[in-house]
């Protein structure tokens, strides 16, 4: 899959599927920093993909600061073709300045055994990978 970069940070788009409905999500950022895989709340309402009240709650931390997230499991992401079955997420607004719908962290990146080839900008999936 190509990598795009925008505003200097390396972008990819998913599908985020969940009950029998799906949802393109552009503007994802690949974040080896984040541990974990993030995702725009506005854009997971769309399949119905919801904060609920019986849902796990995580505090994330970074440079920018503290935030709480929802944690969720969808049926799967669907990445360049490659579909990634019951995967967790974390639902947030995203507000960090940045015009992003979504992070793919370090989570995705190793359960996928990910390649990040930012020479020919690609984002590929190690041979031993199946889908998960």
């Amino acid at each position: 899959m190509q990598i795009q970069i925008a505003d200097g940070l390396p972008l990819v788009e998913l599908r985020l599927g969940h009950a029998g409905r799906a949802v393109r999500i552009q503007r994802v950022l690949i974040d080896t920093g984040s541990g974990s895989t993030v995702i725009s709340s506005l854009r997971a309402r769309e399949i119905g993909v919801i904060p609920e009240p019986q849902d796990p709650i995580r505090t994330l931390r970074g440079v920018g600061g503290m935030e709480v997230v929802f944690v969720k499991r969808v049926d799967y992401i669907l990445v360049d073709r490659r579909r990634f079955k019951n995967f967790e997420i974390e639902l947030s607004p995203l507000d960090y300045g940045l015009e992003i719908n979504g992070i793919l962290g370090l989570d995705f990146l190793t359960a996928t055994r990910a390649i990040v080839d930012l020479k020919h900008l690609e984002l590929r999936f190690g041979r031993a990978t199946k889908e998960i």
